[in-house]
């Protein structure tokens, strides 16, 4: 009996090899013939790669559509966003259009009729749109400028004898034709400074004396230049966002300036007030020790953009005051004599070379 049961298990043992060995060649023959069928794909794809029922082979072309592909897909993506630009734009130029219809932005003419050119509306939009409203009303400030020294106009550099050296400030203020309670005022100046051209258009640029020290001011480039300030009185703010531009040539530099009277990005609150103001300074090369320095300048009382006129009496001026004009006459003028003063102070200063001229920011 125990010798039938070790034949059956020497039986069962030899089986299950015979199986093994019979399962493992079957596998071999299956990935034998997997590999035979991989060479045999392998051998047609590289007869097919070679074969062109064209001029390029389908690889060339299926490399190519891929290319094109990836290109096309920047370029929809590049679109997209400009598109998505581009109606940002269109949306705050909607907003200006509309506001600008309604309620005209208050400026101040050059002798004719104000127009959507003259605007000082600046939106709350990105920054790209911003900078070329801020370039876009410079260069309105500056294709002007000739213009605005006609209207004070100053005897020829080269005729010392007819007054062209001779400092000078004159304001002329005067009520509005249409609203007697609405006064402005337009002041010209001419003085010589004692340094060369670059040297004052620099000393303006970096050191003008009209600025407070406390402003907050951002270089969009080398020659255009974005200042907010403010003062107080008791409750009451006056606030400027004044836009600076200059041009330089080489035997003349021109400075422009206007007030941002309404900036939807810094908006007025209650008790604010601003002043619009537009301001041309040119310099004109004398020799290379000498400047000589005219301006122009031309102002509004101070006003709020949705509110009108500010009450003078917050000022100390009384429009209903016998003499008021003269009164706002001899102020300008004395502010402007000033501003000569410390201007020519700071070029005799920097020519001692006792003082930092500018501060490059």
């Amino acid at each position: 009996m125990q010798g039938l049961d070790d034949a059956n298990v020497h039986a069962l043992r030899l089986k299950y090899r015979q199986d093994k060995v019979k399962a493992r060649r079957k596998r071999a023959d299956e990935s034998a013939a997997l590999d035979r069928q991989i060479a045999e794909l392998q051998q047609r794809l590289v007869e097919m790669r070679r074969r062109r029922v064209g001029l390029l082979s389908w690889q060339d072309v299926s490399v190519a559509l891929r290319d094109e592909l990836i290109q096309v897909s920047f370029e929809n993506t590049s679109l997209s966003r400009q598109v998505n630009k581009q109606r940002a734009v269109a949306e705050a130029l909607g907003r200006w259009v509309r506001r600008v219809a309604q309620e005209p932005v208050a400026t101040i003419s050059l002798g004719s009729n104000n127009t959507w050119q003259h605007s000082t509306l600046l939106l709350a939009s990105d920054t790209t749109s911003r900078v070329l409203a801020m370039q876009w009303i410079l260069q309105q400030m500056h294709v002007h400028t000739d213009r605005a020294l006609a209207l004070s106009p100053t005897p020829h550099l080269h005729e010392p004898a007819a007054g062209a050296w001779t400092e000078d400030v004159r304001a002329v203020v005067a009520a509005d034709q249409d609203d007697a309670m609405a006064i402005h005022y337009r002041t010209h100046g001419t003085l010589v400074l004692p340094c060369g051209l670059q040297a004052a258009s620099d000393f303006l640029w970096f050191d003008n004396p009209n600025l407070l020290p406390t402003c907050d001011k951002m270089y969009v480039d080398d020659n255009v230049m974005y200042v907010r300030e403010g003062a107080s009185k008791g409750a009451i703010r006056l606030v400027g966002h004044i836009l600076y531009g200059r041009q330089l040539d080489a035997d003349r530099a021109v400075h422009v300036s206007r007030s941002i009277v309404c900036d939807e990005q810094h908006p007025l609150e209650e008790t604010e007030w601003t002043v619009p103001t537009l301001d041309w300074f040119v310099l004109e090369r004398i020799n290379d020790h000498q400047t000589r320095l005219r301006y122009v300048t031309q102002g509004h009382p101070p006003s709020h953009p949705d509110r009108g006129l500010a009450p003078f009496t917050h000022f100390n001026l009384d429009r209903s005051e016998r003499g008021h004009l003269t009164r706002m006459v001899h102020m300008i003028e004395f502010y402007h004599r000033g501003f000569h003063d410390r201007l020519q102070e700071l070029c005799r200063v920097a020519r001692k070379g006792t003082v930092s001229v500018w501060h490059v920011q």
